[in-house]
């Protein structure tokens, strides 16, 4: 895409055997770089040195030859994302450009990259496990400081609760207690999405600006938790005293 953006602006890019000198952006050459700069300029309304991405969008509706409406709001829509709603300084964005050309197109960091927002935003910020990270061991490091054992103390409490309310013992464990035990924990971990959901809406409502996006993310990540508990309950039914205690749980710790 960056490419037939490029292209659509009649400018030649730097020609790699041509002379090297120490530039700010090597893959761009000076004529290039002010001709995007211009462009740059010329959408940024309130003069501020970002684009954001309702100037993006006017920025492509100039090149509509180069882009389809659908790809303008696509990559407007990862902008947007991306950038959680805030503008992006133009001499970023030049950078932006020099390190897709760099790559040769696969540089995932660059504006406009991906096919959808949600997936974009959470394979740029999801790392893949390999096999050997996942072979850890586990270890301790003793507290030392005041503060240290505060941390530590106030987990170990928590776990004790846990674990007294699940019934959990490390030495005797069934598929019954496995369950009980992972049911009362998604009880409990659907709740700070939520909560952060409605704190980011609320702000959201004072401030009369947008989100950025993170008001969604969170509320997905509160729909996988309780969609864990719906899979998990299919596969035990807790009982009355089981369900008063998730009450009690959730009042507590929401």
């Amino acid at each position: 895409i960056n490419h037939r953006f490029f292209s659509a602006l009649s400018v030649p890019i730097r020609d790699e055997e041509q002379e090297k000198d120490e530039r700010q952006f090597s893959a761009l050459s000076p004529s290039l770089v002010e001709v995007l700069r211009a462009e740059f300029e010329s959408v940024d309304i309130n003069h501020d040195g970002k684009i954001d991405s309702s100037e993006l969008k006017q920025l492509l509706r100039k090149r509509q030859k180069v882009f389809s409406e659908s790809e303008i709001l696509e990559i407007c829509e990862l902008f947007y994302v991306r950038n959680a709603g805030k503008g992006v300084p133009i001499d970023d964005l030049l950078e932006a450009v020099n390190s897709t050309l760099i790559s040769d197109g696969k540089n995932k960091a660059s504006p406009g990259g991906g096919t959808c927002a949600a997936e974009y935003y959470y394979d740029l910020n999801h790392h893949q496990w390999k096999k050997h990270e996942l072979d850890i061991a586990v270890t301790h490091i003793e507290p030392k400081t005041f503060s240290d054992k505060v941390a530590y103390n106030s987990v170990k409490l928590a776990r004790f609760g846990f674990d007294t309310a699940t019934g959990w013992n490390n030495e005797i464990t069934s598929t019954s207690k496995v369950l009980q035990r992972v049911i009362f924990l998604e009880t409990v971990a659907a709740v700070p999405g939520m909560t952060a959901a409605i704190i980011r809406h609320f702000k959201s409502l004072r401030s009369m600006e947008r989100d950025g996006g993170l008001i969604n993310m969170f509320l997905e990540e509160a729909t996988n938790e309780r969609m864990h508990l719906l899979t998990f309950v299919t596969m035990r039914d807790p009982s009355l005293f089981f369900r008063a205690s998730v009450i009690g749980a959730q009042f507590g710790f929401g």
